[in-house]
């Protein structure tokens, strides 16, 4: 009697408490994990947000119902990944920009509002 109880607490510990996946987000450069981001499924319902230590926790509902879930960062690219997986770390790359050169002048001289364009600054 005692160990069928023991039994049913298990399963019922098992099945109660047990419906999250912990998935590990981590820079592929540096292999930092990467904190603070956002995933939603792909009709953009929110699922879950990174911690400060690069965890998130996908309820059992999701993994189930869910083909497809999309992690968003703002300096990352956005990614889409399979809840399915067996996967428990995923590695992401940063985004770049290419920006156009910066020159600095101390010649007091300079006009600083001369550019490549023709911009009208009294309008």
């Amino acid at each position: 009697m005692k160990s069928s109880i023991i039994l049913v607490f298990l399963f019922l510990f098992e099945y109660g408490f047990g419906q999250d996946r912990k998935i590990l987000f981590v820079d592929s450069l540096t292999h930092v994990p990467i904190e603070y981001y956002r995933i939603f499924t792909s009709n953009n319902q929110y699922v879950s947000y990174g911690d400060s230590v690069g965890y998130c926790n996908i309820d059992e509902y999701f993994v189930k119902t869910t083909d497809t879930l999309l992690f968003y960062h703002i300096s990352y690219p956005k990614m889409k990944f399979s809840p399915n997986s067996s996967l428990d770390t995923l590695f992401i790359s940063k985004k770049s920009y290419l920006i156009k050169e910066i020159v600095i002048n101390t010649d007091l001289k300079v006009n600083f509002w001369r550019s490549e364009q023709n911009v009208n600054l009294a309008a």
